[in-house]
């Protein structure tokens, strides 16, 4: 825990408070890449060797790529993708999950962009699909939700997922799912708000500019009926507003 942001008994002191006034505390952690870059990150922790560097997934030799790098594993998220199928990985984020949970008192969790654990694996030589590396992403999701079900069984869990997989919302302990309680739906702000590409409404974008233009109501209709099941509904969030093109 950050000693510079008050480190664990202030943020203790600050759900206390929260429970206090009825506010439940939903943390948001990022399991779906480190960045080598970042202050003490544990990039080449044990050897500057890609091959033995326990936290980022590599595939084959060095020698097997024109550019070392190129076995490193993109998931569509910053930086590499760490290796879930390292028990010491998987337990570096569960271990702190738990005691987030144990000890400080969090409600529950939004995991950032699983989509990229257990979907966008590819191999950064040359976006070649890594199915090992998906495979061993849905191993640590369903070994997280597991574990903190054990440890909190009436914590809330969301997802933030895009792949309309519906076994992230299915119970973990039968073996069939991953064991979320919602995934989190980006739609309804893509066709209310703005949205830079695809098919989207942008409503109130689209009404601003006081024209004659057709509004399409039908399409935010349906994703009003899509929203109501096992989906956190956001209506701004810092990723379309941080990764939102800027004008000059």
């Amino acid at each position: 825990m950050d000693q510079a942001a008050g480190g664990t008994d202030q943020l203790k002191v600050f759900v206390k408070a929260c429970h206090r006034r009825g506010i439940a505390v939903i943390l948001d952690v990022c399991y779906n890449h480190f960045t080598s870059n970042a202050e003490r990150a544990e990039w080449a922790y044990d050897s500057n060797n890609p091959t033995k560097n326990i936290y980022y997934w590599y595939e084959g030799q060095p020698s097997d790529y024109s550019e070392p790098d190129g076995g490193y594993i993109d998931n569509l998220s910053s930086q590499w993708t760490p290796r879930y199928d390292q028990e010491a990985v998987r337990q570096l984020f569960i271990s702190s999950a738990a005691f987030l949970v144990s000890v400080c008192h969090i409600d529950g969790f939004r995991l950032d962009q699983t989509s990229s654990i257990h979907q966008y694996p590819v191999l950064h030589a040359n976006g070649q699909r890594c199915d090992r590396a998906a495979a061993f992403g849905v191993k640590f999701l369903r070994q997280w939700t597991r574990t903190m079900r054990l440890v909190a069984p009436r914590l809330f869990l969301c997802a933030e997922d895009y792949s309309g997989w519906t076994a992230m919302t299915q119970p973990s302990l039968d073996g069939a799912g991953i064991g979320f309680d919602a995934t989190w739906y980006a739609d309804f702000d893509h066709h209310l708000v703005e949205f830079q590409g695809g098919g989207y409404s942008e409503l109130i974008k689209q009404a601003g500019f006081g024209d004659n233009r057709t509004l399409q109501v039908d399409r935010f209709a349906n994703t009003l009926r899509a929203s109501g099941t096992l989906k956190v509904v956001y209506h701004e969030s810092h990723d379309d507003v941080g990764n939102r093109p800027r004008s000059a």
